[in-house]
């Protein structure tokens, strides 16, 4: 039986958090090493893509060697916006 590889949504957070200077790399690693391997299937977005436009260039460095077949793109809509303002 095929494993089921996991779908997960992953924010700024995970991606700086690899640079970190506290225990977070230690945390994040186990995950990174899953997606670099096929297990997890990272969903990013297109608020996250302009997020790491921001971000230093280490980060940007990082993100852009995330594998694209592991990688589920999403885009924000209408109503997807109108929900992040109310909870802003």
């Amino acid at each position: 039986m095929r494993e089921k590889i996991r779908r997960v949504y992953v924010d700024n957070s995970v991606i700086s958090g690899v640079f970190d200077k506290n225990d977070h790399p230690k945390r994040v690693k186990p995950f990174w090493d899953a997606v670099f391997n096929g297990k997890i299937r990272v969903v990013l977005s297109d608020v996250l893509d302009q997020e790491v436009k921001q971000a230093p260039q280490h980060v940007r460095d990082f993100y852009g060697t995330i594998p694209e077949f592991h990688v589920e793109r999403i885009m924000s809509t209408n109503e997807s916006d109108a929900l992040a303002e109310q909870f802003v």
